[in-house]
């Protein structure tokens, strides 16, 4: 298993399910763009995937959860990368 993989479900068990919102992430990681607006975009950060939104015009049409097995490796390097942002600010304001 990728060492981004196990790094990224560590940060999970500890801090549980977490969303762009609860990062504060000034945008959403694209996953995939099939024109400027059919588009999937990563939301959540689970233990064994990430959930995802595909929308049309603007408009929500369809969840999943993709396995972090599936993404490639900047998306993991993105992902991880977010969540240990937030990790070092959640700990900067616990000090």
């Amino acid at each position: 298993m990728k060492k981004q993989i196990l790094a990224i479900r560590e940060i999970i068990m500890e801090y549980g399910i977490l969303t762009n919102q609860d990062m504060e992430l000034e945008s959403s990681p694209i996953l995939s763009k099939i024109n400027k607006d059919h588009y999937t975009l990563i939301e959540r950060y689970k233990r064994n995937g990430v959930g995802v939104i595909t929308y049309i015009d603007g408009m929500a049409v369809s969840e999943d959860t993709i396995p972090y097995e599936n993404l490639s490796d900047d998306l993991l390097d993105e992902i991880l990368f977010n969540l240990e942002q937030y990790v070092v600010g959640l700990k900067k304001t616990m000090d």
